[in-house]
């Protein structure tokens, strides 16, 4: 039987997750949003649509559109970069919402994420 420590995040630790969940709930809006616009789609049917859909297999399809209706090179490659960097975004917001946070083992630590479950 494992015996489990009480332990409460400090309240920045706790605003900061909060933040990181907020403007997270917002790129999967704009990404929900820019699906819909390379779909030509209504945007309040795509949001029903959407929501059982991970931003993961969103941004897939919308790499897939962006290839078959985005032109311009510029604006493809600044999209490309864009995507990249939402997966990294997306990865390490992973990490830190679904980390198993506890007491730090580091001297002078309060605490950490032991990363994702």
């Amino acid at each position: 039987m494992t015996t489990s420590i009480p332990f409460h995040l400090p309240p920045n630790i706790s605003q900061s997750l909060g933040d990181i969940v907020m403007q997270w709930a917002r790129v999967e809006s704009l990404l929900a949003e820019f699906l819909s616009y390379l779909l030509m789609a209504n945007s309040g049917y795509m949001y029903v649509l959407n929501q059982d859909v991970a931003s993961s297999t969103q941004l897939k399809w919308i790499r897939t559109l962006v290839e078959a209706r985005v032109t311009n090179t510029n604006t493809k490659e600044g999209l490309t970069a864009l995507f990249e960097r939402i997966d990294a975004v997306r990865q390490e917001r992973n990490a830190y919402i679904h980390g198993v946070w506890g007491p730090s083992s580091e001297a002078g630590g309060t605490c950490d994420s032991r990363g994702p479950r």
